[in-house]
Protein backbone atom coordinates (compact mmCIF):
# COMPACT_ATOMS: atom_id res chain seq x y z
CA UNK A 1 0.00 0.00 0.00
CA UNK A 2 1.50 3.33 -0.72
CA UNK A 3 1.93 5.82 1.82
CA UNK A 4 0.49 9.76 1.07
CA UNK A 5 1.80 11.80 3.41
CA UNK A 6 -0.34 15.44 4.61
CA UNK A 7 1.18 18.68 5.10
CA UNK A 8 1.91 18.02 8.15
CA UNK A 9 3.25 14.48 7.89
CA UNK A 10 5.92 16.24 4.83
CA UNK A 11 7.20 18.97 6.95
CA UNK A 12 7.87 16.41 10.14
CA UNK A 13 9.75 14.11 7.31
CA UNK A 14 11.51 17.65 6.19
CA UNK A 15 12.33 17.85 10.47
CA UNK A 16 13.33 14.09 10.46
CA UNK A 17 15.80 14.29 7.77
CA UNK A 18 17.48 17.32 8.73
CA UNK A 19 17.72 15.90 12.28
CA UNK A 20 19.44 12.37 11.10
CA UNK A 21 21.78 14.41 8.65
CA UNK A 22 22.89 16.31 11.76
CA UNK A 23 23.81 12.68 13.33
CA UNK A 24 25.13 10.44 11.24
CA UNK A 25 26.91 12.88 9.51
CA UNK A 26 25.16 13.51 6.38
CA UNK A 27 26.23 16.52 3.80
CA UNK A 28 22.21 17.51 2.59
CA UNK A 29 22.70 20.21 -0.40
CA UNK A 30 18.87 20.02 -0.87
CA UNK A 31 15.51 18.14 -0.29
CA UNK A 32 11.88 18.13 -1.07
CA UNK A 33 9.37 15.82 0.53
CA UNK A 34 5.91 15.20 -1.14
CA UNK A 35 3.03 13.30 -0.54
CA UNK A 36 4.23 10.33 -1.82
CA UNK A 37 8.05 10.44 -2.25
CA UNK A 38 10.79 12.32 -1.44
CA UNK A 39 13.97 13.90 -3.10
CA UNK A 40 17.40 14.66 -1.62
CA UNK A 41 20.74 15.64 -3.19
CA UNK A 42 23.36 14.60 -0.54
CA UNK A 43 26.85 15.07 -0.69
CA UNK A 44 30.02 12.78 -2.26
CA UNK A 45 29.73 9.85 -0.43
CA UNK A 46 30.78 6.19 -1.14
CA UNK A 47 28.18 3.70 -2.34
CA UNK A 48 28.42 1.98 0.83
CA UNK A 49 27.91 5.01 3.08
CA UNK A 50 25.14 6.44 0.88
CA UNK A 51 23.34 3.17 0.79
CA UNK A 52 23.73 3.01 4.82
CA UNK A 53 22.55 7.14 4.88
CA UNK A 54 19.27 6.19 3.26
CA UNK A 55 18.54 3.84 5.10
CA UNK A 56 18.45 5.89 8.45
CA UNK A 57 16.93 8.41 6.73
CA UNK A 58 14.19 6.00 5.63
CA UNK A 59 13.95 4.24 8.80
CA UNK A 60 13.70 7.94 10.82
CA UNK A 61 11.22 9.20 8.92
CA UNK A 62 9.46 6.14 9.10
CA UNK A 63 9.06 6.08 12.66
CA UNK A 64 8.17 9.41 12.43
CA UNK A 65 5.52 8.99 9.77
CA UNK A 66 4.03 6.07 12.66
CA UNK A 67 4.16 8.11 15.24
CA UNK A 68 2.38 11.14 13.61
CA UNK A 69 -0.17 8.56 12.96
CA UNK A 70 -0.15 6.07 15.84
CA UNK A 71 0.43 2.88 14.15
CA UNK A 72 2.42 0.45 15.68
CA UNK A 73 3.29 -1.73 12.81
CA UNK A 74 7.21 -2.05 11.78
CA UNK A 75 6.04 -2.79 8.35
CA UNK A 76 7.85 -0.65 5.34
CA UNK A 77 6.65 3.27 4.53
CA UNK A 78 9.54 3.65 2.03
CA UNK A 79 10.16 1.53 -1.37
CA UNK A 80 13.21 -0.99 -0.43
CA UNK A 81 14.96 0.83 -3.11
CA UNK A 82 16.13 4.29 -4.11
CA UNK A 83 17.64 6.31 -7.39
CA UNK A 84 21.03 7.65 -7.42
CA UNK A 85 22.69 9.49 -9.64
CA UNK A 86 26.48 10.65 -9.57
CA UNK A 87 27.03 14.46 -10.28
CA UNK A 88 30.54 14.81 -11.71
CA UNK A 89 30.97 18.25 -12.07
CA UNK A 90 29.29 21.57 -10.12
CA UNK A 91 26.48 22.75 -13.20
CA UNK A 92 25.26 19.05 -12.28
CA UNK A 93 24.99 19.48 -8.50
CA UNK A 94 23.48 23.20 -9.44
CA UNK A 95 21.06 21.32 -11.97
CA UNK A 96 19.90 18.52 -9.24
CA UNK A 97 19.66 21.42 -6.50
CA UNK A 98 17.32 23.63 -8.58
CA UNK A 99 15.23 20.04 -9.80
CA UNK A 100 14.56 18.85 -6.60
CA UNK A 101 13.54 22.48 -4.77
CA UNK A 102 11.01 22.69 -7.59
CA UNK A 103 9.96 19.80 -8.09
CA UNK A 104 6.46 20.07 -6.12
CA UNK A 105 5.64 22.15 -8.90
CA UNK A 106 5.84 19.37 -11.40
CA UNK A 107 3.18 17.63 -9.16
CA UNK A 108 0.20 20.21 -8.40
CA UNK A 109 -1.94 18.87 -10.79
CA UNK A 110 -2.01 15.41 -9.18
CA UNK A 111 -1.79 16.65 -5.28
CA UNK A 112 -3.09 20.15 -5.77
CA UNK A 113 -2.00 23.72 -5.07
CA UNK A 114 -1.38 22.61 -1.31
CA UNK A 115 2.16 21.28 -2.23
CA UNK A 116 2.84 25.05 -2.99
CA UNK A 117 1.80 26.63 0.19
CA UNK A 118 3.51 23.30 2.15
CA UNK A 119 7.11 24.06 0.15
CA UNK A 120 6.40 27.86 1.43
CA UNK A 121 5.32 27.95 4.61
CA UNK A 122 6.18 24.28 5.71
CA UNK A 123 9.71 22.90 4.00
CA UNK A 124 11.58 26.11 2.73
CA UNK A 125 11.49 27.83 6.16
CA UNK A 126 13.10 24.77 7.60
CA UNK A 127 15.96 24.80 4.57
CA UNK A 128 16.61 28.37 5.05
CA UNK A 129 16.66 28.23 8.70
CA UNK A 130 19.34 25.09 8.79
CA UNK A 131 21.30 27.25 6.08
CA UNK A 132 21.65 29.82 8.45
CA UNK A 133 22.50 28.11 11.44
CA UNK A 134 25.49 26.33 9.16
CA UNK A 135 26.15 29.85 7.93
CA UNK A 136 25.37 29.25 4.80
CA UNK A 137 23.82 31.38 2.34
CA UNK A 138 20.39 30.00 0.92
CA UNK A 139 20.07 30.70 -2.74
CA UNK A 140 16.28 31.39 -3.73
CA UNK A 141 16.57 31.14 -7.43
CA UNK A 142 18.51 27.86 -6.95
CA UNK A 143 16.50 26.80 -3.63
CA UNK A 144 20.44 26.35 -3.16
CA UNK A 145 21.40 25.57 0.70
CA UNK A 146 25.06 25.16 -0.23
Amino acid sequence: EIVVLTPPEQVAVVEGIIRTCETIPCQLYAMNVLPDHVHLVLGDVEEEVLSEQVRRIKGASSTEIRRMRGLRSHGPVWAQKFNRRPLTNERAVEAAISYVHQNHLKHVERWGEGLIATWETGIRPLLEQICQRNGNEYHAELGSTR
